[in-house]
């Protein structure tokens, strides 16, 4: 960890903004761990700005294999890497 990211005169460690509303959201899935959650959902709840969790960081949160979302109206975002398909052989 760089110095830069420990606050002066105490040993607590800056988080960006966009950490603390990524664990946040992977908090909030934790909470859920059988539900399909709109963005909506976990933005209300955790109280992060909709547009940044949808624009920012569930994207991150994808890409990482830590979420993964379902197409349709009223998209879901489950915890976890997608359910394996069967493979034909």
């Amino acid at each position: 960890m760089t110095r830069s990211a420990i606050c002066p005169d105490t040993d607590l460690v800056r988080v960006s903004a966009k950490a603390d509303y990524g664990f946040r959201a992977m908090i909030e899935l934790a909470r859920r761990p059988d539900e399909l959650v709109n963005a909506e959902i976990i933005a209300l709840a955790q109280d992060i700005p909709a547009a940044f969790l949808r624009g920012a960081i569930l994207p991150d949160l994808r890409r990482a294999g830590l979420v993964f979302n379902t197409r349709g109206p009223g998209r879901r975002v489950p915890a976890g890497p997608p359910p394996q398909r069967d493979q034909p052989g």
